[in-house]
């Protein structure tokens, strides 16, 4: 144990550890974490749900662009196939050409 002297040369005893008041401390932050780490699973669950399935969505829309064929297209007049291939053309020309390099 430690111990001091006080002025008057009588010695101080060294305070006692209360092992109540630090099981008190452990509990009560304990209770404030779980609540705090359930409030985060009631939230961070339904999100990585929703961010996961449109990771699914977008993969599966690339497949299928991947997969068109534009001459599959049904068009009711053949004539719509011309201006459908000119606005696929407009809008996707940059994919023409090639990536640009920055050195």
């Amino acid at each position: 144990a430690i111990s001091c002297l006080c002025e008057d040369g009588a010695a101080l005893a060294s305070p006692q550890l209360n092992t109540e008041s630090i099981t008190l401390l452990f509990v009560s932050v304990f209770k404030f974490n779980v609540v705090v780490l359930a409030l985060y699973a009631l939230y961070a669950v339904p999100f990585a749900w929703f961010g996961f399935e449109k990771i699914k969505r977008h993969k599966r829309m690339l497949d299928q662009m991947a997969e068109f064929q534009l001459a599959n297209a049904k068009c009711t007049l053949e004539t719509d196939r011309r201006v459908i291939e000119e606005q696929v053309l407009s809008l996707f020309d940059e994919a023409l050409e090639p990536p640009i390099r920055v050195a």
